[in-house]
């Protein structure tokens, strides 16, 4: 919600046309996923970019660097929606993904949807400060100020 209502346009084009919300899902899990980082276990010996890892070290996987990795993500540090979508690491990837990951979208488009149908032309308080994502784990805004009609 932060993203979408701090983009008036894009707020606008989605209230137009809810078949976005799930292009704006999947944006928004990989350009502020709710945690940056992922701890994993090496299964056994490794290299990975020249460096050796050996059986039972612990990797922290940079989940926000990889969500923004030019070489996979075409202007990978622009929030947009209409980019071509590839699975990004907000929810993990191969056997570590979160397998509740696709209720999770549902209870988030049906969430927004609410939200937009709710709560009438809904946007951002212009009397309070604009939110702000923070954090490392379980990152977001501490409050999201609105008004409505």
């Amino acid at each position: 919600m932060t993203l979408l209502l701090s983009d008036e346009a894009l707020l606008a084009r989605v209230r137009a046309d809810r078949a976005l919300i799930p292009k704006l899902v999947d944006e928004t899990i990989r350009f502020e996923p709710v945690s940056t980082f992922k701890v994993r276990e090496a299964a056994r010996d490794t290299e990975i970019g020249g460096v050796k890892i050996p059986k039972g070290a612990f990797v922290q996987c940079m989940v926000a660097s990889a969500n923004r990795d030019e070489s996979v993500f075409d202007n990978a540090d622009t929030f947009d929606i209409d980019r071509r979508q590839k699975p990004s690491f907000g929810f993990g990837f191969g056997p570590h993904m979160c397998i509740g990951q696709f209720v999770a979208k549902i209870e988030l488009q049906c969430a927004i949807n609410a939200v937009l149908d709710l709560f009438p032309n809904v946007r951002l308080d212009p009397s309070k400060p604009k939110p702000r994502i923070e954090g490392a784990m379980l990152r977001g805004a501490s409050s999201v100020p609105v008004i409505w009609d």
